[in-house]
């Protein structure tokens, strides 16, 4: 009997086998490349606000843990996904930490010894001590593990009595967010008159003076430069028209402090929003502080020249930690101006230097002379002189890297260099809102644009085959 093969060489077969062997192509490839991402999962984050990726300072601070810390995540089973996508990334970067879902319905035994009230906590836990995270974000979790991992707490004084800017002012000038930033970093945050008592508190890690209204006293002048010399740290936030009576003691530590205006005119300003008097930072020189930040902008509204002095001093090191852009100016300031008007041969042109940081050791008959139960001898202290102090106030701490560069300025005046880095963000949130016209286009062109479209295209097909 001989097999009729003839329907093999029809067109229809043809067309039919190269459908088949199309869509087995294409099943292949799909599970090809979901086989290759479970296997290298988040891998490449591609999304805006990089949701799968950590930052700078959770790597550094997990690569460096010293003990075991177990992070204990409690949650419905069917609520896990959500936590193992950021939580796994905290397992992979180091051996010494692990983390544990748990069900307080399936082993409510855990649950009850960790005194667990509600789904979605998330507890960590190293040797004896424990620490809560308050929701689930990179932020909270990483900060949580820096009041693990860290022993004791350093207090940060901001002066007051001057006008300075408010630790507990959340309005748009004030300085709450940056009082928090320092909170999570594990520091102290208080406030101290040197107008009362003329003497910085003795567990003071750092002081800052940010932004003072009125001239300091010449007792409160010498309590600071007693206290930088003695081996004391200080940042200075002095904005145009700021700091008068400051300006001599900054001048023996070999800082120029300048009564200037910065104009910046980079079309960079315009695509952020900024004005002329608020210089955006895009490069930064090498130190410890700037070092982690790379090429993250930051803001610096209304702002003078602070630059290392021409004559060096023995004992004083000072170094330039960042510059405006070469389109930039720096004008003559007054408190009277209402406008400005740039004029080549008397304005100087940029990059203008804007923040310094230096180091101090006063030794022989220039040392102070050490206090009751101080061991004698010359001790490093450290400032940090910025022509702004607004980038770290509410309305601007929130600008790309102004809320890393202020507190890796802390960590460096405190000693905690290991800190420095770039900090975790809040998710961002990327909601896209509608005007009731904009709602009402969308609408017609969805619902009655898009059908009338593929209507008149089937129509118009129609009418030339026929």
């Amino acid at each position: 009997m001989k097999l009729n093969l003839s329907w093999v060489k029809t067109r229809q077969t043809k067309y039919g086998a190269y459908l088949a062997v199309y869509v087995l192509v294409v099943v292949a490839l799909l599970s090809l490349a979901n086989w290759f991402v479970n296997r290298n999962s988040k891998s490449w984050d591609l999304t805006a606000n990089k949701q799968y990726s950590l930052s700078g300072q959770t790597k550094k601070i997990v690569g460096n843990l010293e003990n075991e810390v177990k992070i204990y995540h409690f949650d419905r089973q069917s609520q896990f996904d959500r936590a193992r996508d950021l939580l796994n990334n905290y397992d992979s970067l180091s051996g010494k930490l692990s983390v544990e879902y748990i069900d307080p319905d399936r082993k409510p035994g855990p649950a009850r010894e960790m005194q667990v009230k509600s789904y979605g906590t998330t507890i960590l836990v190293s040797g004896a001590k424990r620490e809560e995270a308050n929701v689930l974000d990179e932020e909270s979790v990483t900060s949580a593990l820096i009041r693990l991992t860290r022993s004791g707490s350093k207090k940060i004084y901001f002066v007051e009595g001057h006008g300075e800017g408010d630790i507990n002012n959340s309005e748009r000038q004030g300085y709450s967010s940056a009082k928090k930033a320092l909170e999570d970093s594990q520091y102290q945050v208080e406030t101290v008159s040197l107008l009362r008592d003329p003497k910085v508190p003795e567990d003071a890690a750092a002081v800052v003076v940010a932004g003072p209204k009125t001239e300091y006293l010449e007792t409160e002048v010498d309590a600071i430069r007693r206290f930088v010399e003695g081996g004391g740290r200080a940042m200075f936030l002095l904005e145009p028209g700021m700091g008068e009576k400051l300006a001599p003691m900054l001048a023996d530590w070999n800082v120029e402090l300048k009564g200037d205006l910065i104009i910046d005119l980079n079309e960079v300003n315009q695509l952020f929003g900024a004005s002329e008097t608020m210089p955006i930072i895009t490069g930064y020189k090498s130190h410890a502080i700037t070092r982690e930040l790379g090429r993250v902008a930051t803001l610096m509204p209304l702002s003078r020249s602070v630059q290392p002095a021409k004559e060096s001093k023995p004992d004083v090191t000072v170094d330039t930690l960042f510059e405006t852009s070469a389109e930039s100016w720096a004008t003559g300031f007054s408190a009277q101006m209402r406008e400005v008007r740039l004029q080549e041969g008397r304005d100087t042109k940029g990059p203008i230097p804007m923040a310094v940081a230096g180091t101090v050791r006063k030794s022989g008959s220039e040392a102070p002379a050490p206090l009751e139960g101080e061991a004698p001898g010359p001790k490093e202290g450290r400032f940090v002189v910025v022509g702004s102090s607004r980038f770290p106030a509410n309305n601007y701490i929130g600008f790309n890297g102004n809320k890393d560069l202020f507190v890796n300025m802390v960590n460096w005046l405190a000693s905690d260099e290991d800190l420095i880095s770039i900090r975790p963000k809040s998710p961002e949130n990327r909601r896209v809102n509608l005007t009731v016209a904009q709602m009402r286009n969308v609408f017609f062109l969805s619902v009655v644009g898009l059908p009338l479209l593929m209507l008149a295209t089937g129509v118009a097909v129609w009418w030339r085959r026929r």
